[in-house]
């Protein structure tokens, strides 16, 4: 929750830092659920490696990039599609 947070609060943009609370609760939602992964994918962990390097890097569009694949994942464990 800590990596998500700080991305959104720093991110530079009011949206995306006004929902680092209601982003906090889905993850804390996801685990009470049982629809977070006892251990996660290697995928899913490389993405928010990438997320981080690429912010570490100034390379925003890597970060964007690696962050659809994080959505995208849990959209997919939620079923939303």
């Amino acid at each position: 929750m800590e990596f998500h947070t700080l991305i959104l609060r720093e991110s530079g943009n009011e949206l995306f830092a006004a929902l680092a609370d209601t982003i906090a609760t889905v993850l804390r939602g996801r685990v009470e659920l049982g629809k977070y992964p006892m251990k996660p994918k290697p995928a899913a962990l490389d993405a928010h490696d990438a997320v981080a390097d690429a912010i570490a890097k100034g390379d925003p569009e890597r970060a964007r990039k690696a962050m659809f694949d994080i959505v995208d994942e849990v959209a997919r464990a939620l079923n939303f599609f």
